[in-house]
């Protein structure tokens, strides 16, 4: 059986099977056109908003779901820190993509 071909990510991690490489977006204290956010509003609705750096080859993975894109990660997910903003995570870790 050949072996995948794996696409080497700046990160140099790939992550294997059903896994994404994340980062967890960050949270500005202000909009764009300088209304200062609440503590309470950052949090609901940008803490889980994630950035994929690298797609794992597994075939549980959804084809919505490519580097580079914004996707929702659920609260409880369980994550490996890989390096520092970095997480790992099961692709059923994620609700959507945005």
């Amino acid at each position: 059986m050949a072996k995948a071909k794996t696409k080497q990510n700046d990160k140099g991690f790939q992550p294997v099977g059903d896994r994404l490489l994340i980062t967890r977006q960050k949270i500005d204290e202000k909009t764009e056109s300088g209304i200062i956010l609440p503590a309470n509003h950052k949090r609901k609705m940008f803490e889980n908003l994630a950035t994929v750096i690298a797609v794992g080859d597994g075939e549980n993975i959804s084809e919505h779901i490519t580097e580079g894109c914004t996707v929702y990660i659920r609260d409880e997910a369980p994550s490996v820190e890989i390096s520092e903003g970095i997480y790992l995570v099961m692709h059923d870790a994620v609700y959507g993509v945005l």
